[in-house]
């Protein structure tokens, strides 16, 4: 391996990393965070970024360990299920904010206190940054290849060096 494919490979390797992290930190405020006027119970749409965020997660953890066409797979999938949840999560965030909008002037609070949480929308723009991430490193390793591929056809092509010591004669 050439120094410059190793710093490609350690370059998408932090960035799977960060994407992780990020992952696990916003699926955790998605599900745990206070959501501003909020105060019915959990349903099981606020707490889908809590399974949802540590399986990208290690997706992420296993492309940067391990990259394969198998754990590439596994990342595009999780990363669509991310953005799938976060998604559903703004949606829910939006409706009950919406009908707390609609509830009578004694219920009725602040515009601020009754603000959708944006947390699910931060997770869903993981999931995004994830799958943009996986389209450069699939970029990276096509333009790899296609500048081998056109190596192979020039060394056909392009006649092999000889030695100098062909030339000398030594007269004695």
């Amino acid at each position: 391996m050439r120094d410059d494919d190793a710093d490609d490979g350690f370059a998408f390797s932090g960035l799977h990393w960060l994407t992780a992290g990020l992952f696990v930190a916003a699926g955790a405020e998605a599900a745990f965070g206070a959501r501003r006027g909020e105060y019915r119970r959990p349903d099981a749409i606020r707490w889908a970024p809590l399974v949802t965020a540590p399986v990208a997660g290690a997706a992420h953890v296993a492309q940067a360990v391990w990259p394969s066409s198998t754990t590439r797979v596994l990342t595009q999938v999780a990363n669509s299920m991310a953005i799938g949840v976060g998604a559903a999560g703004l949606a829910n965030s939006v409706y009950a904010a919406l009908t707390e909008a609609g509830a009578s002037d004694e219920e009725r609070q602040s515009w601020l206190e009754s603000m959708p949480s944006f947390a699910p929308l931060a997770f869903a723009a993981i999931g995004v940054l994830g799958l943009m991430l996986q389209d450069q490193e699939e970029d990276v390793d096509e333009e790899r290849e296609q500048l081998k591929r056109r190596g192979r056809i020039v060394e056909r092509f392009v006649p092999k060096r000889r030695a100098r010591l062909d030339h000398i004669v030594v007269h004695v």
